[in-house]
């Protein structure tokens, strides 16, 4: 990023999937994430589309929202990028 003084980085969480054991499970999702904003909030570049995600009830262990266990459906996909187009919307406002 310093390499790049002009561009504009943002950071997304990794997203949940519907795995509960191994390298792609939500723990070790979380885990990444906790350092991800760690680094990245403070910079106000961070975007936390696992909460959301989460939070929307599409994420869970039947997995509704997902086509497999790693691929978000079209209401699951709408919500990142809704997310995302909103805080990139709010940064550019605020210069």
């Amino acid at each position: 990023m310093k390499l790049f003084p002009d561009v504009h980085f943002y950071v997304v969480s990794v997203n949940p999937t519907a795995i509960w054991s191994g390298p792609y499970s939500n723990d070790n999702v979380k885990t990444v994430n906790r350092l991800l904003r760690a680094e990245f909030e403070p910079e106000g570049i961070y975007i936390d589309t696992y909460t959301m995600l989460i939070e929307s009830g599409l994420i869970t262990g039947t997995a509704p929202g997902m086509s497999d266990q790693l691929h978000y459906r079209s209401p699951a996909s709408r919500i990142i990028l809704k997310a995302v187009r909103k805080f990139v919307t709010k940064k550019e406002e605020q210069g």
